[in-house]
């Protein structure tokens, strides 16, 4: 795997609490420690506007460097297929991207 993929595959969370569809859209993502606090969205399909409380069940393998209860901003492109399974994916996009 080039490193390029391996970066693809850290950033890339499988969201399966959303039904199947072919749709797009970009989210802000509020991380507090190792979970995502809050989602919202920012523009795409509507049929996504309120997958937020999906995005906030999900998993997402994150760490703080000292554990302290820091918030950090990232935005995110949550795409979705009937042809995938899970049907929907989510990629946390570098920081540099976050701004508005």
């Amino acid at each position: 795997m080039s490193p390029g993929e391996e970066l693809g595959r850290l950033r890339t969370i499988a969201i399966a609490e959303l039904p199947k569809q072919t749709a797009n859209a970009e989210f802000f993502l509020l991380f507090s420690g190792t979970k995502l606090e809050a989602a919202q969205f920012i523009s795409g399909s509507d049929s996504l506007k309120e997958a937020a409380h999906a995005l906030t069940m999900a998993h997402y393998n994150t760490t703080s460097p000292d554990g302290a209860p820091e918030k950090i901003v990232r935005r995110g492109i949550l795409s979705c297929s009937t042809y995938t399974s899970p049907s929907c994916q989510l990629t946390r996009l570098l920081p540099a991207t976050t701004r508005k």
